[in-house]
Order: C-alpha cells, then sequence, then structure tokens
C-alpha cells in the first residue's frame, strides 16, 4: 500500500509539474513576442492590435491547458488523503477553475471574432 501511495505522490507532482511547465511556456512566449512586437518601429495600429490578440490568444490556450493539469492533479491528490474536508476543498477548487477555464474561453472567442472583424475591415 506505501509503494501505491508513493506513486500516486509521483505521479501527482508530476502532473503539477507539467501543468506548471505548459502555464510558464505561455507566460514566456507571450513575453518574448510582445517583446518582439514592441520593438518593431512601425508595426501599424491595426497590425499592434492584431498581433496582441494573437499573443494573448496563444497564452490563454496554454493556461487553459495548465488549469486542466492542475485540476487532474488535484483529483489525484484527493485519492491520497479522501477526507470529506479534502473532497469539499477539491469541489471548490475545480469549481472555480472550472468556472475561470470558461470565461477565459469565453474571452479568447470574443477576441477571435473581434480580430476577425478587424481584419474584415482592414481589407475593405
Amino acid at each position: 500500500m506505501e509503494i501505491l501511495n508513493m506513486l500516486l505522490w509521483t505521479v501527482f507532482y508530476t502532473v503539477s509539474g507539467i501543468g506548471v511547465l505548459i502555464v510558464l511556456t505561455g507566460v514566456v512566449e507571450g513575453a518574448w513576442r510582445f517583446s518582439l512586437l514592441r520593438l518593431d518601429r512601425h508595426p501599424g495600429h491595426v497590425r499592434l492590435i492584431m498581433e496582441t490578440d494573437l499573443i494573448r490568444e496563444r497564452m490563454g490556450a496554454h493556461l487553459l491547458l495548465g488549469l486542466d493539469f492542475f485540476i487532474a492533479a488535484d483529483i489525484i491528490k484527493s485519492t491520497l488523503a479522501p477526507t470529506w474536508e479534502n473532497v469539499g476543498v477539491l469541489a471548490a477548487i475545480v469549481a472555480i477553475r472550472i468556472a475561470l477555464s470558461y470565461f477565459l474561453s469565453r474571452e479568447m472567442e470574443q477576441t477571435r471574432r473581434e480580430r476577425n472583424e478587424l481584419s474584415n475591415e482592414k481589407d475593405l
């Protein structure tokens, strides 16, 4: 039983670590791409807005995937200490993270629509 417990803790830390790496990758990539965009001397207003929205959308995708890994890690952790208090905390954490995922997805979709409208206006 102790081996299974150690294995589950290892899986928990591994899945959590993967989530952290995904989020950090998104943050570093977003900061890098934004820095390059800002160093461009004459990007143009429309291009600046469109590129910034693309950076935000890509970073949002990283955050959503990272949140999914964190939820999975929390579920694994709940199997290690299955008290009612831990289950309640897990339910609250999962609910908050699902709400964050939902609203982040909605914002990403709205940004995509606005970018398409801006692109269509630019083409006219």
